[in-house]
């Protein structure tokens, strides 16, 4: 079964939601259909806490259900570095207790009003698709992804921060992406098929990324 070896992924950040996204949410809840469908879990692993307070960290832990992780999963899947018993999971940080309640009892609530068609409305027009911060706005807003790494023996904690993350950051990811593919294509791991980030460009994107002002620690 291998060495078993997990990532914890903490982030921190200061932003807002754009139009787009708070509509691409209510939309699916309206849908019925789950945001991101359902996988089987492994027997390797213990179930995850939904939510803890990390002392080192100084903050509470709320465990972040996006796609994220399917995707680190399906590249340790496919890659062989990562070992056959490999775990990932995602949280925010939020340093007090009632930004957490206000977080979940939010939540609950856009999930329980977006299925009925009238509150599905109203809650569109709260932020318009298209609608999100201006500059000056997007100029205070910043991020910092905390990678806890945990093996047999070893922890290794690494960092990763920028500015806005919703549209300024994640402009620059999905355009280095672009360009590496473009002007790194020989150095690319894979050519070709549907593939993760990581399985295409492997560390090319490391270097991309900081020149682009990605900070890495």
């Amino acid at each position: 079964m291998g060495i078993a070896k997990k990532i914890t992924y903490y982030l921190k950040s200061n932003g807002q939601i754009s139009g787009g996204t708070w509509a691409s949410l209510i939309n699916a809840i309206y849908g019925g259909r789950p945001i991101i469908s359902k996988q089987k879990k492994s027997t390797n692993h213990k179930k995850s806490k939904k939510i803890f307070y990390n002392k080192e960290f100084k903050s509470w832990a709320v465990l972040f259900p996006v796609i994220d992780k399917y995707i680190v999963t399906q590249t340790g899947k496919n890659m062989n570095n990562y070992g056959n018993n490999f775990s990932f999971n995602e949280y925010i940080l939020l340093k007090p207790l009632w930004a957490v309640i206000f977080l979940i009892m939010g939540l609950s609530c856009i999930g329980l009003f977006a299925k009925l068609n009238i509150f599905k409305k109203l809650l569109l027009s709260i932020k318009p698709s298209g609608s999100g911060p201006n500059k000056n706005q997007r100029n205070k807003h910043w991020f910092q992804a905390i990678f806890v790494g945990e093996g047999q023996d070893e922890r290794i904690i690494s960092k990763l921060s920028g500015g806005d993350p919703g549209y300024e950051e994640t402009a620059k990811f999905i355009s280095e992406m672009a360009l590496c593919i473009l002007n790194q294509f020989d150095q690319l791991n894979k050519k070709s098929g549907i593939r993760t980030p990581v399985e295409c460009t492997g560390d090319l994107m490391i270097s991309r990324l900081k020149n682009a002002g990605i900070q890495f620690e």
